[in-house]
């Protein structure tokens, strides 16, 4: 090979490295770039936050509930759509049939107060079970935590459950969350189908409103909060 030669496929080499180093840091800051606005997207895989359960819509946030006392080793079934009674998940042990707990759960921007802890109170003794939990995305009044009724039961604030799940093993927290978070998990659910609602507009001056797509075999609307996930409080 002639001098010239060898000197112009070093120069392609080198040509080709330097094309590899570029794309390379390219995709590195695309991937900075997202991770920076994204905050979550860094620990997506193992770490829950208050804010990011607070997006979720209600039947998302039933669904995390649920996972989070299955890895406690309990199993859990939902009441389904439709009218619950006050219970959302029914707790079972390892081999037993008959439950030992009920939950209720309210994805709600506003606190919890004593009248939902007491109904959940009396429903633990309608049904005969031994306790209750109450699972909420935001908080309880201090009425409602000093109520006789709260002794009988767990309350579980939005705080305490981040606290609570992220206190699952590393690899169980990724796996929940991973399921929870994909697709569509901040659009409502109609309570009676269990389909995604569709926001519509109405009237003259085109106030919105959740509809359920099902109308009219299912005449389900929600008005949206504007400002607050409470949004997506369907339930």
């Amino acid at each position: 090979m002639r001098p010239e030669e060898i000197i112009a496929e070093q120069l392609e080499r080198h040509r080709m490295r330097e094309a590899r180093e570029a794309k390379r840091t390219e995709s590195g800051a695309e991937l900075d770039a997202a991770l920076t606005s994204d905050p979550f997207a860094r620990t997506h895989e193992t770490t829950l936050t208050l804010e990011r359960l607070q997006q979720l819509e209600w039947k998302r946030f039933e669904v995390i509930v649920a996972r989070w006392f299955e890895s406690l080793g309990y199993r859990a079934v939902g009441s389904g759509t439709g009218a619950d009674g006050g219970v959302d998940i029914w707790l079972y042990r390892p081999g037993e049939q008959r439950a030992f707990a009920v939950v209720q759960r309210k994805a709600w921007t506003n606190c919890v107060g004593p009248k939902l802890v007491r109904e959940l109170a009396g429903v633990v003794s309608g049904e005969g079970v031994e306790t209750g939990y109450f699972v909420t995305t935001s908080a309880f009044t201090r009425d409602a935590l000093n109520d006789r009724a709260a002794q009988k039961l767990t309350l579980i604030d939005g705080t305490e459950f981040v606290r609570r799940f992220n206190a699952l093993p590393e690899p169980k927290r990724a796996e929940i969350v991973a399921e929870i978070y994909a697709g569509d998990f901040s659009t409502p659910s109609c309570p009676t189908c269990g389909v995604k609602l569709v926001r519509r507009a109405s009237g003259a001056d085109r106030s919105t409103f959740w509809d359920c797509p099902n109308f009219p075999r299912c005449n389900y609307t929600m008005r949206p909060r504007v400002g607050s996930w409470s949004d997506w409080a369907g339930k």
